[in-house]
């Protein structure tokens, strides 16, 4: 027994000195530095506008969140995949795909203003049958074409795996939204219009912010000889991703859209609060995928893969472990933080607490898929779990409300985690010789 557990702490010991503990270490407090920013906002922002406004301001976001998701297209997953690659053997190529990307994104977020403009009014009556929705989802739209320039700019630096750079971009920007909204609250003019301009216009800093944080030289680089191939290359492996993000986009926020349309904006508000006390955990996976993305996608051995597995297990099952005191306490915390005109939220809360665990725990192994160069798992996964959310959201959101919601979404991320996790350790444990020959990796 204390032999064990000596070797247990040994090997606890040896992960947090790992550089992927620190990696990780470095990413993860720049998330929750930023998380905690981003919660200070909607902590101000739901206790002064209250359930009602607040819900058409969740409603607005989530807009803007599916907008940005669906205009991602899988590039930034597929520029990581392939720029770490490069980077390594290829410098020159590196640089062509990141001009190559850049001059796609710029086109992207042209697209989504004049889209936002044009689509906002017939949204607004389709989702709440409401006009006063129409100018916050103007803005949403004007917000989400800079987010997706910035989703560029995260993934330029994932790349190069440059995290304090990436940290420092997400703290920045949500030190002025932080500061924006605390200086209308105190001129007392935190107004549902007033916020929206605010997170409108935040991610415009961010983009200027993120073009001095990284490397420029892709910029001056002319070469075409490579560009239609990697044009290609890029487009086979993001076409999955771009439908895998299509599926999850619409999973994440539909939910919100159709409790709008069939419960109000009070019960957005009220689903809301749970949803945004939540987001910490995301954060939390998003830090680990962040750092491990670059590195599993270098993998080309059984063994390595086997290490790898094992290593994102024990380290995801210790923040799990660390975590339960917030599920037990979720009613106190959830007054604490909004307000006893949210205590409702505290059921739904638990529900996607248990949730997310199962995201923190499952979706590090996922990554492997990507390295084995077969998106195309997790897509029809993706598409099977969205699917399951139309058909859950719209039989359950009418008769339970947010739980309805709640419960949808635990049950398609208890489904996917079985089918990846299943499929990774299988196609691991049955490699007999290494990626580059068995698939062809470039």
């Amino acid at each position: 027994m204390t032999v064990s557990l000596s070797s247990a702490f040994q090997q606890i010991n040896r992960l947090l000195r790992s550089r992927t503990a620190k990696s990780t270490f470095i990413v993860f407090s720049g998330n929750l530095t930023t998380a905690a920013l981003g919660f200070f906002c909607v902590v101000i922002i739901s206790r002064v506008l209250g359930p009602y406004n607040f819900g058409l301001f969740s409603t607005a976001v989530a807009v803007m969140a599916m907008v940005v998701g669906l205009a991602d297209l899988g590039i930034g997953t597929g520029l990581v995949r392939f720029a770490s690659l490069y980077l390594e053997k290829d410098k020159k190529r590196a640089d062509v795909m990141f001009k190559l990307t850049f001059d796609v994104e710029i086109l992207i977020s042209l697209a989504i203003l004049i889209l936002g403009f044009i689509l906002a009014r017939p949204l607004a009556m389709l989702i709440l049958g409401k006009e006063e929705l129409v100018i916050p989802l103007r803005l949403a739209f004007l917000g989400a074409a800079s987010m997706s320039m910035g989703s560029y700019i995260v993934a330029v630096l994932q790349a190069w795996q440059s995290f304090v750079k990436l940290s420092l971009y997400s703290v920045l920007t949500n030190v002025l939204k932080l500061s924006l909204v605390l200086l209308l609250f105190l001129c007392h003019c935190l107004h549902l219009l007033n916020v929206m301009v605010v997170y409108a216009i935040v991610p415009l800093f961010g983009l200027i912010l993120g073009m001095a944080l990284i490397p420029r030289d892709f910029l001056k680089e002319k070469d075409r000889t490579h560009r239609r191939h990697l044009f290609s290359q890029l487009f086979h492996f993001s076409k999955w991703i771009m439908l895998s993000y299509l599926a999850n986009t619409v999973i994440t926020r539909i939910d919100v859209l159709i409790l709008s349309h069939y419960k109000g904006a009070e019960a957005v508000g009220i689903y809301s609060a749970a949803y945004q006390l939540s987001m910490v955990f995301p954060l939390i996976m998003g830090s680990l995928i962040t750092v491990l993305m670059p590195q599993v996608s270098r993998l080309t051995h059984r063994e390595e893969f086997i290490f790898f597995m094992k290593k994102s297990l024990s380290m995801s099952t210790l923040i799990v472990v660390g975590l339960i005191p917030v599920f037990i306490f979720a009613r106190p915390l959830i007054g604490l933080v909004f307000g006893t005109q949210y205590l409702a939220s505290s059921g739904v809360f638990r529900i996607l607490f248990v949730n997310f665990m199962i995201n923190i725990v499952c979706n590090p192994i996922g990554t492997i898929v990507f390295a084995l160069n077969k998106p195309m798992v997790t897509t029809y996964t993706n598409f099977g779990q969205l699917v399951i959310s139309l058909v859950g959201n719209f039989l359950l959101i009418p008769i339970y409300g947010g739980y309805g919601a709640a419960y949808t979404f635990l049950t398609l991320t208890i489904l996917g985690s079985i089918i990846i996790t299943a499929y990774v350790v299988v196609k691991v444990l049955r490699m007999t010789v290494p990626l580059e020959v068995a698939e062809g990796k470039i």
